[in-house]
């Protein structure tokens, strides 16, 4: 049996007394080795010179400057209250923070197993959990621990293209595009060329800007990522997909990759990954050209949780509408089919509830990682599986594999574990939907973008009837005003910003339901969404919930007064 509420500090800080014990078990069992290592060894720390002037005067100098830090630390967004319905983030959970404490103390650099023989298997153990989370073989895939979803991404494109540049280094320029990763992985290994002509890579506009980025420090140039256009719930549209496949093999572009999202940054959208493989598919038997698949479910990943049983079987699309009663035939299809991807950008920093840094890249297969190899002389070359071989980064918490094997060990990554957690903040969404939709809000009225994939919601006031897009977004931004992304009001919101430039006509049957007209939606205007994560389990007691959604109603309807 799990109970979610057993496993998170709480709003009011009910399970303290867990974590102050654990904490101090944690600080009290390192002193303890500390003091076992070599007791014949002097003692480094005079007691006598501890009662000397200098000493007490810097112990109190830590002491004042201390006091002024948590002072100073009262300033932080308030993301564990269920009053916070801003941004991705939420409390994180006990097992985590007494891990990465206990880790913390001994200081370990993951990047190598001399520098960290401990933290480093936790974090291989780490990688082999998320492999199966995501759909993964765990005796085949690769998976670890890095500072977020933008370092994920990027080293995922950097092994992206330097195994599409394979074939052309062995004087096989015809396969690029058109081999899987299995293939590429099998093609000896040579220096990476790069293409006559330059590697497409195609993403949602929704996809996040670390893409951008990316694309820019891999010399790949930020033009030649392809904005694939979404639809009205803002996932990946597939008959945009396949109309930029076309043009691209018309001009005889290589297409070095594909991305998916699971869980956009916007608006916590998922897109058809199934139906991603199937135009993969239909593509390759037209033209004889394949292309990797990458999914960043940087925010999305853990939801796969949901569809989890014990054994890790999927369940079925019943089952876990019996979890989650308003979820999708479509949001089933689309996790279930997360395995057959090439890669997957997950952050346990995010719905894993563990404490930053802790993004993670995991690979299907674990050959891929030899297209980025890079070994160091002074590392034992008897152990090449060192980690700073295969990734991106030189130095990195081995506290964060730490904090991650504990949450995993004791919130099982299965719908009985994750699953009932997140399965309590996706109804809450889907609850809030409900009541934005519904409520009195003394004559303007409000409009949810979707039904929420996740447990993100995309919404707008409007002061009703035949508008403009001034208007609308004027109104909106006195809700932001009154109720800030920083909780200095009685509840947190925040904003993302949508655009003809980038959404085209997938905004026209939105802003219609706004009472706007389609000509106002030209270049150079957009249009201001409030966005609410519901990072939090807390809110499905009935009591509760409407303790909250009646206090939000009052705060939103004195807002827009």
């Amino acid at each position: 049996m799990f109970d979610p509420r057993a496993v998170f500090l709480g709003p009011q800080g009910q399970n303290a007394d867990l974590l102050e014990r654990l904490t101090l078990d944690g600080l009290r069992d390192h002193v303890h080795w500390r003091r076992g290592f070599h007791p014949e060894d002097p003692d480094a720390v005079d007691p006598f010179r501890q009662l000397e002037p200098a000493h007490l005067q810097t112990r109190a100098r830590f002491e004042t400057w201390h006091r002024r830090l948590l002072a100073r630390l009262k300033g932080s967004i308030p993301s564990h209250s269920p009053r916070y319905l801003a941004h991705m983030m939420g409390d994180t959970l006990l097992p985590a923070q007494v891990g990465y404490t206990a880790a913390m103390l001994y200081n370990p650099n993951n990047v190598a197993t001399e520098g960290s023989p401990v933290t480093t298997e936790l974090e291989r153990e780490v990688g082999e959990d998320l492999a199966g989370l995501l759909g993964f073989d765990p005796a085949t895939a690769f998976g670890h621990l890095c500072g977020g979803g933008t370092v994920a991404n990027l080293e995922a494109l950097w092994i992206l293209r330097n195994l599409a540049s394979r074939p052309l280094a062995a004087g096989r320029p015809e396969d690029v595009g058109r081999l899987d990763a299995n293939a590429l992985v099998a093609l000896p290994s040579a220096p990476p060329q790069i293409p006559s002509k330059p590697f497409a890579v195609l993403a949602p506009v929704t996809a996040h800007y670390s893409w951008i980025k990316a694309m820019d420090l891999l010399g790949l140039g930020r033009e030649n990522l392809v904005p694939v256009a979404v639809d009205e719930g803002l996932r990946m549209d597939m008959g945009a997909l396949e109309t930029e496949l076309e043009r691209l093999a018309a001009e005889g572009r290589p297409v070095l990759a594909c991305v998916g999202v699971v869980g956009t940054t916007e608006g916590g959208g998922v897109d058809p990954v199934d139906r991603i493989l199937e135009v993969r598919k239909r593509h390759h038997a037209r033209h004889g050209r394949w292309f990797l698949l990458h999914l960043d479910a940087a925010y999305g990943g853990y939801a796969r949780a949901l569809l989890r049983n014990e054994d890790g079987t999927i369940r079925s699309f019943t089952q876990v509408r019996e979890q989650v009663p308003d979820a999708t035939e479509a949001f089933h299809r689309a996790m279930a089919a997360m395995g057959e991807a090439d890669s997957i950008t997950v952050d346990p920093h995010k719905l894993g509830f563990v404490p930053y840094p802790a993004g993670a890249l995991v690979l299907r297969l674990s050959a891929m990682r030899e297209a980025i190899g890079c070994h160091a002389a002074y590392l034992n070359e008897a152990d090449p599986t060192h980690l700073g071989s295969f990734i991106l980064e030189g130095s990195k918490p081995g506290a964060a594999a730490a904090a991650c094997w504990m949450a995993h060990r004791v919130v099982p990554l299965d719908h009985t574990g994750y699953g009932a957690i997140l399965s309590e903040s996706f109804r809450s969404a889907q609850g809030l939907a409900e009541l934005l939709a519904h409520a009195d809000f003394g004559g303007p009225t409000c409009a949810v973008l979707q039904p929420p994939d996740l447990d993100v919601l995309l919404y707008a006031f409007t002061p009703g009837g035949p508008t403009t897009l001034t208007a609308v977004n004027a109104l909106n931004d006195r809700v932001l005003k009154a109720l800030p992304s920083t909780g200095e009001g009685p509840f947190a919101l925040t904003s993302t910003w949508v655009r003809p430039e980038e959404h085209g006509a997938a905004m026209l049957p939105f802003l219609a339901r706004l009472g706007v007209v389609a000509s106002e939606w030209k270049p150079g205007v957009g249009l201001r969404l409030l966005r609410s994560a519901l990072m939090t389990p807390f809110v499905a007691d009935p009591e509760v919930k409407a303790f909250y959604r009646g206090r939000l109603v009052e705060a939103l309807r004195k807002a827009l007064g």
